[in-house]
Parts: structure tokens; sequence; C-alpha cells
């Protein structure tokens, strides 16, 4: 993670992410770096299926695929996209689990 902040400082960037089973893990770490504040935008952690549908709409993409789908993934990274626009962010980050069997 020291690195990940060190490099957007260094390339004038910033992030956002969107995560749901790691509860936020990714923001959590981030935050821990001195200086993260620079370059970090903020995150939505998307944990349960109501949060899915209130703060991303999602509700359409969780009853058709589920909640941890391709679909729930790319919706992630849109919403992100969209609800920290106005930021002008750099990279956006989205985390959920696809296990196959």
């Amino acid at each position: 993670m020291e690195r990940l902040v060190k490099l957007l400082k260094n390339k004038n960037m910033t992030i956002a992410s969107c995560e749901s089973l790691n509860g936020g893990l990714f923001a959590s770490k981030l935050v821990e770096i001195s200086g993260a504040s620079s370059v970090f935008v903020g995150s939505y952690v998307t944990y349960m299926d109501k949060c899915k549908d209130i703060l991303l709409n999602g509700q359409e993409i969780l009853t058709k695929y589920g909640a941890i789908s391709e679909q729930m993934a790319i919706l992630m990274a849109k919403e992100v996209k969209e609800k920290f626009a106005s930021y002008k962010f750099s990279l956006r980050v989205f985390y959920t689990i696809i296990i196959a069997y």
C-alpha cells in the first residue's frame, strides 16, 4: 500500500473504491499509510444486499444475477465512478469475489 500511495502521489493521481465482501479492507489498509488523504477520495462498502440496492441502485442485478456476479462487479465500478466524479479521481477499485467450482 505504501508503494501505491507513493506512485499515486508521484503521478498526481487519486483513487476511489467500492467494496463488498472484504468489508472495506482495501480502504482500511490504504488509510493506514501516511499521506493517503492526498490520494484517496473515498469508498463505498456495500456489504449487505440492501446496501447494494440503495447505494448502487442494484436491485435488478441482485434479482437477476445475484450479489456476487460479474454484473454486480461492473455496476460497482460504474457507480463508484459516477458517485465520486466531482473529485476527478484517476483510478477506481472495486472488490467482489466470484468463486467457481
